[in-house]
């Protein structure tokens, strides 16, 4: 189980791994693709020193190298 920051629940919910649409390594980071059960699309990204930054939401159809 993961967390995530769902913009159609506007809260974060839990998402069981099959929520997991793609893993994209960009050299600096990982941008997970995911889907929430209710539809909802979207991106958080994780890198080296982002342990206290907030994930962002993002359509599914986003370049994760043009996330910030």
């Amino acid at each position: 189980m993961f967390s995530v920051h769902c913009p159609r629940h506007g809260k974060r919910v839990l998402l069981a791994p099959d929520g997991i649409e793609a893993l994209v390594n960009d050299g600096g980071s990982i941008a997970v693709r995911w889907v929430c059960w209710c539809g909802a699309r979207g991106t958080e990204r994780f890198g080296r020193g982002d342990a206290e930054t907030s994930p962002i939401a993002c359509p599914l159809d986003a370049d994760p190298s043009r996330i910030n």
